[in-house]
């Protein structure tokens, strides 16, 4: 991280490439919040989730009971336990909510004033988030399984509904009605879901186990169907020709970048599509889909690399989006998990199942870091004794001193305190006494007291220790013990007094 935040400051690298790292780093470490709860609202499964992108702090849930609720996400209280309150809800006492489970909820993507529900009562309907009351509603032949608006359209206001019925429908805002119809498929669509990338391209998704991409300008039919087998003409292909999966199709999810589309079946297989040109990329194995409806199911944003989150029973599996390894398994609910959203300014995750539980993952916190930076390190004293008799404080030929070398982590480019070998520190051949050598990190030259220095204690010697601040009486104990036992060793006091001395003055420099 602070490598990260020094190329940043010296215009070394992209501004992006550290919010780049860091939310791919909290990607990575998510884990169930045990601090923050979600308010239980839903009395029977909770279906779908939405999370507004203007603001990022309500959202939106539809259950099985029919309910909706409006949760606001932001902790005011400045505790680590908090709940999410409900701000909103749409229950069974109101005369407007919907008779039939929830399937799909979606907030208005450029303003939190509105928001879109449909549900198995056949119905569509414009909700006013101020008043909780029906703008509008559209009503259809047939179950509605799904409906979706695009997140970048600025020359329509088009929603995209998949019934019971093969033939797609869109419905207009602006005019309030139904004003054209996609043919197709053969069975009830179960996912639909419009690029982030262009406003006019449509991806669906049915039950007769294809996927097609459209082009809403164009009336003559889908520009493309996918095809697990690639175009391959062997005989096991041409019984599923231009089939995405060998069971029902039941989740579509575009990538951030609206280069790729991720599919799901009921054949507990999932898929990576490139969403231009219709190449399978990649086929990430067994992931076990118990659905018969449509499947919610998340891909994250602005990472390095992305992750798919897609409930498996009662947990939630982590892909990476373009390798297909497994990258974590979230458990925490008690039944299985139907849908999940992700939140892509926090790299957090909500989840909700048939438990009625709704609940919240978030990033592990960041851990202290190790600081390798040099100059933070502990001063290290170290002395090392000589069996000979004690040489003045110049470079000759004595054997060294007592004093090997004192060695301070300190300021940059400050000069060491002077022993026979004494010198400056940074990165420099120091001054060439009896023990002198370079210092970064490599061994220096093996004297009798050389020795590794890189912030580790050295060879002990008799008087070897650690430099914690001014241990005067420890270094004067060591000193006056080696000029003792080399004046013993050869001229008797004479010599140890001037031995002394001459220490005591290169530990006074």
């Amino acid at each position: 991280m602070l490598g990260f935040l020094s190329a940043r400051t010296a215009g070394l690298d992209d501004p992006m490439r550290l919010r780049r790292a860091e939310s791919t780093r909290r990607l990575l470490s998510l884990e169930l919040n045990h601090g923050r709860d979600v308010d239980r609202i839903h009395g029977n499964g909770v279906n779908c989730l939405d999370i507004e992108a203007v603001e990022g702090r309500y959202m939106l849930s539809g259950g099985a009971d029919g309910v909706i609720v409006i949760y606001d996400l932001e902790n005011y209280s400045g505790k680590q336990q908090y709940t999410c309150k409900a701000v909103g809800t749409v229950g069974r006492s109101s005369r407007f909510a919907h008779k039939f489970s929830v399937e799909t909820v979606q907030w208005y993507p450029f303003d939190t004033g509105m928001f879109i529900s449909s549900s198995f009562d056949k119905t569509m309907k414009v909700w006013d988030t101020e008043t909780l009351k029906p703008a509008d509603r559209f009503i259809f032949d047939g179950n509605v399984y799904c409906h979706h608006m695009s997140p970048v359209a600025r020359k329509h206001s088009l929603v995209a509904v998949g019934t019971k019925n093969p033939k797609l429908q869109l419905c207009d805002l602006k005019s309030g009605s139904r004003i054209h119809v996609l043919q197709g498929h053969r069975a009830e669509i179960l996912s639909v879901r419009w690029s982030p990338r262009y406003e006019h391209i449509l991806a669906t998704a049915s039950a007769d186990s294809t996927v097609r991409l459209w082009d809403v300008r164009r009336a003559s039919g889908s520009l493309f169907t996918l095809d697990q087998h690639n175009g391959d003409k062997s005989k096991a292909a041409a019984e599923a020709v231009n089939t995405a999966h060998n069971g029902r199709v039941n989740g579509l999810c575009f990538s951030g970048d609206g280069l790729y589309l991720v599919t799901t079946g009921t054949d507990d297989r999932m898929h990576l599509w490139n969403s231009s040109t219709g190449g399978k990329h990649v086929n990430y194995g067994k992931v076990s889909n118990e659905s018969r409806k449509g499947l919610k199911f998340a891909v994250s944003g602005g990472c390095s690399p992305d992750c798919v989150f897609v409930p498996c029973g009662s947990s939630v599996a982590a892909y990476g989006l373009h390798s297909g390894e497994l990258v974590a398994t979230l458990r925490g609910h008690y039944n299985n998990v139907d849908c999940c959203d992700f939140h892509p300014d926090y790299q957090e995750l909500y989840t909700g199942g048939k438990d009625c539980n709704i609940l919240a993952w978030i990033p592990a916190l960041r851990g202290p870091d190790v600081e390798d930076d040099k100059h933070l390190r502990n001063v290290r004293l170290v002395l090392k004794p000589h069996p000979a008799p004690l040489a003045g404080s110049g470079g000759g030929g004595g054997g060294g001193g007592v004093w090997g070398r004192v060695r301070g982590r300190g300021s940059v480019g400050e000069c060491e305190r002077e022993g026979e070998c004494g010198g400056e520190w940074v990165g420099e051949c120091e001054r060439e006494g009896e023990c002198g050598g370079e210092w970064e990190g490599e061994s220096e030259r093996e004297g009798e007291c050389g020795g590794e220095w890189e912030g580790e204690c050295e060879r002990e010697g008799e008087c070897g220790g650690e430099w914690e601040g001014e241990l005067l009486s420890r270094v004067l104990s060591c000193v006056l013990q080696d000029a003792n036992a080399a004046a013993a060793a050869a001229a008797g006091p004479a010599a140890a007094n001037s031995a002394f001395e001459d220490a005591w003055s290169s530990e006074e420099d």
